[in-house]
């Protein structure tokens, strides 16, 4: 039998767990796989709402919490798609929804870029683009970072932060963000108290031969209590 912490560890690195049946639910939904363009010209065509495109993007992602055996990605999937909520049915974010789905559980368990200067083409055809006219150009600071910022196009600037690395070295950052996980998993009693954070434990993308968070001095792992009665 796989010891708790064993097997918390295989699933901070969903890339070797097998799932099969996770993988075949986006098939379950084939609305979810129509392009930008391809969605909202169904919507004003009357081939099916916004809405339908949204309540399918709901049931999928309830699905594969279900059947997958990448469970705790599934848990984070969910905490950031709530923390860093976009409407799944709304008019102006429908089309581009599942990508940003994708976005999320691409990097629930690693990290998050800051995306700026982007465009996409709302209630036309949603085609996503870059505008180098539209990017101010000037030194930029963000929780620590600083960068030239001297090109007119910025996307440069833009992948060298990684926001929630940044964010992760910042006490209240952590807190916030450990305080809205701990009461998520164990309930509305959670709290800084409760959770004892180390600011100084920087997030870090997955499988970057990193030790695992709930190693931290001060925060129990996962089946350690298990392992100390035996």
């Amino acid at each position: 039998m796989t010891s708790a912490g064993a097997w918390f560890d295989q699933q901070l690195r969903p890339g070797r767990v097998p799932d099969p049946r996770g993988d075949a639910v986006l098939g379950w939904y084939p609305r979810l796989k129509d392009a930008p363009a391809v969605a909202w010209k169904n919507n004003t065509g009357g081939t099916y709402g916004s809405w339908e495109c949204g309540q399918d993007l709901v049931s999928c992602s309830l699905a594969r919490q279900i059947v997958s055996r990448r469970q705790v990605k599934e848990v984070m999937v969910d905490f950031w798609s709530n923390l860093l909520h976009i409407p799944a049915g709304e008019d102006r974010s429908f089309p581009w929804r599942r990508a940003y789905d994708d976005v999320i559980r691409a990097n629930a368990l690693g990290s998050a870029r800051l995306l700026t200067g982007f465009h996409v083409n709302v209630f036309q055809d949603f085609a996503a683009s870059y505008v180098p006219d539209d990017h101010w150009v000037g030194r930029v600071e963000v929780l620590g970072f600083t960068h030239a910022n001297s090109s007119k196009d910025g996307r440069a600037a833009v992948n060298a932060l990684t926001l929630v690395g940044r964010a992760a070295s910042i006490a209240g950052t952590v807190k916030t963000v450990a305080v809205d996980l701990g009461g998520g998993l164990i309930g509305a009693a959670a709290s800084a108290d409760h959770l004892r954070c180390r600011p100084r434990r920087r997030l870090r993308p997955a499988g970057s031969g990193h030790k695992s968070p709930h190693r931290s001095r001060g925060v129990k792992r996962w089946g350690d209590s298990r392992r100390q009665q035996q």
